[in-house]
């Protein structure tokens, strides 16, 4: 008589668990977020300050600076900065940090994710990608000394767990070990 050993099984289960668990993908939406403002410096709040507010899909948690006419928005996984072209041409001024910091991004549905990179994409001329640093669960955006007439700024924020894609790949790939281990097993 054959005796089946366990670890196949525990192995199987696992590997559905990670595949029925891939639509869970991390997302701000939901999420309780601030924005503050500082300047001169990121030791030093000032007006406006927007928040905690929770982030809804679409545009309905745009915030607004009404002095300068910039809309900030915080979507499922990313940060978007539209400016509008009728003011300016605008410059900001210049200090070691001028603009806002977005705080509390918490990803929801991957707890213990932080922010681990961000894709900066920019039309607003002068912006580059070295004015946005960030920290586990913030990006500030500095606009010191920047004269712009317009356009927008897009911060796509990258996370530190793995994305689903990469644990189907590797459930798939301990399927397939475990099969293996399976018909190499001579029979008793």
């Amino acid at each position: 008589m054959r005796q089946h050993h366990p670890l196949p099984r525990i192995v199987l289960t696992t590997c559905l668990t990670l595949l029925l668990a891939l639509p869970a993908a991390a997302s701000l939406i939901g999420d309780e977020v601030e924005i503050q403002w500082y300047f001169p410096d990121q030791a030093s709040p000032v007006p406006p300050h927007f928040g905690p507010f929770t982030v809804e899909a679409g545009p309905a948690d745009a915030q607004l600076e009404p002095a300068q006419d910039i809309t900030l928005d915080v979507e499922a996984a990313s940060l978007h900065i539209f400016f509008d072209p009728a003011n300016g041409p605008i410059q900001w001024l210049d200090a070691a940090f001028n603009g806002p910091v977005f705080m509390d991004l918490d990803w929801l549905g991957m707890p213990g994710a932080v922010i681990s990179g961000v894709d900066v994409m920019a039309t607003v001329t002068g912006f580059t990608a070295d004015r946005v640093t960030f920290s586990d669960h913030s990006v500030a955006v500095n606009f010191a000394n920047l004269i712009h007439t317009g356009g927008e700024v897009n911060i796509e924020l990258v996370h530190s767990v793995p994305e689903p894609a990469t644990l189907w790949l590797l459930s798939l790939a301990i399927c397939a070990v475990v099969l293996r281990a399976r018909h190499r097993t001579p029979p008793d």
